[in-house]
């Protein structure tokens, strides 16, 4: 009949159009086949599923395995009822869906690192928004305690990081002054007190030496005592003086033509007489050609002064104290070497700065325990000699100080 051609047309164009659907067919309650998309099919029996009475218009019965999945449906044919079966290939569905899904998740991927992508950099500006301004007030915050205090931040933000700049730069203001208002103090009483003390050593040294006074032995005795305390004093008072100017950086250094030998022998000499007394020997060996440099005899007096002071406090009694010199290419390496207690590790760097002093050293010295400022000043001579220091020592087997000095520079000039 002519709905039986169009049945068979219809299935026919299921099956060709979809290929996913292995087998399509109408077939009546007993399974004979009805109609089927192939004519060879016609008259087949077919197994009746399980449950087909009990099926509702509309809700299909399906059974699947790893390869196939079929599907009924009842449908009324007149008075009848008949069923449809269609037989799908689960592979090739499988197949085609993740055909058509690939698409779609290329872009969910596409759009998914894109979102990423913006959000890490977005959290990248956060970070570097609020950890840059914390390493600027960390950097600014060491600079002002390594002294730096003319050190300022740029204040542009109006948040919390902003007032923290503005109260930071307001600190480093106040130290600045307060600093300041110290070293004029230091450099004021240090005059004040240099005048007196001066005149009272020039007393002393009258009341030594004046063949009129006759002193008796006590007395010359303590005289001698006070003159020591006093040059002690001095000292400390033309330390602090220095140390006044270097951080003004008027510190004086004038280079003119001069040998190092005359300048170390001066130092030698008045630096034997402190050393006997704790019976310490001082041994030195220097080329037997002159040394010339160009620099302040002054000065250089008071680098090797210094260091055979800082040997001389740190060496046991009978102990022993070797400067060497030597000359090399462009510059004069001189070394001063003790066989004291020696310098921790951990205390070599801090050596340089002023007031700093070793505190295991310091509770073993007996009697004048320094100021800390002797080679803050060594240092910047040295350096305005175009020269270098440094030390290398070991606890329990001495330190040795070992410096450097240009022998030729940029002669200081006068008006």
């Amino acid at each position: 009949t002519s709905d039986q051609i169009l049945l068979f047309d219809f299935l026919r164009q299921v099956h060709q159009r979809n290929p996913e659907v292995l087998s399509v067919c109408v077939a009546d309650a007993t399974g004979n086949v009805l109609a089927h998309h192939d004519l060879k099919e016609l008259g087949e029996k077919i197994e009746v599923p399980l449950g087909l009475n009990f099926l509702k218009r509309g809700e299909p019965l399906c059974q699947e395995s790893f390869s196939q999945q079929i599907c009924v449906e009842t449908v009324s044919m007149g008075k009848e009822t008949h069923f449809v079966q269609a037989i799908f290939d689960r592979t090739r569905m499988r197949r085609e869906i993740n055909e058509a899904l690939n698409p779609l998740k290329m872009r969910i991927l596409l759009d998914s690192g894109i979102c990423i992508l913006i959000g890490l950099m977005f959290s990248l500006f956060l970070v570097r928004r609020i950890t840059d301004p914390i390493q600027a007030l960390g950097q600014f915050a060491a600079r002002v305690g390594k002294g730096h205090l003319e050190s300022t931040l740029s204040v542009s933000r109006k948040d919390e990081l902003g007032d923290l700049a503005a109260e930071l730069n307001h600190m480093a203001v106040q130290l600045k002054e307060t600093d300041q208002m110290k070293q004029d103090f230091v450099s004021s009483v240090t005059h004040e007190f240099r005048s007196p003390l001066s005149a009272v050593l020039v007393y002393l040294d009258l009341l030594r030496k004046d063949p009129d006074i006759m002193l008796e032995e006590k007395a010359a005795n303590y005289i001698e005592i006070i003159a020591q305390n006093l040059g002690r004093l001095g000292r400390f008072i033309s330390d602090l003086l220095d140390i006044a100017k270097l951080e003004k950086g008027k510190m004086e250094v004038t280079r003119v033509p001069t040998t190092l030998n005359s300048a170390w022998k001066d130092s030698l000499v008045l630096m034997r007489s402190l050393a006997r007394r704790k019976g310490i020997e001082i041994h030195y060996q220097l080329p037997q050609t002159e040394l010339p440099i160009l620099g302040d005899p002054d000065r250089l007096r008071q680098i090797l002064t210094n260091l055979l002071s800082n040997a001389i406090k740190f060496t046991p009694e009978g102990g022993r104290i070797e400067v060497f010199t030597e000359e090399q290419e462009g510059h004069y390496l001189t070394r001063v070497q003790d066989n004291g207690r020696g310098i921790p590790p951990d205390q070599k760097p801090k050596l340089f700065e002023k007031f700093h002093q070793v505190p295991e050293s310091r509770k073993n010295i007996k009697g004048p325990k320094g100021t800390g400022l002797g080679l803050v000043i060594v240092k910047h001579l040295v350096e305005s000699h175009e020269g270098t220091i440094w030390v290398e020592s070991e606890p329990g087997k001495g330190s040795t100080f070992f410096f450097t000095l240009s022998k030729n520079g940029k002669e200081s000039k006068h008006d």
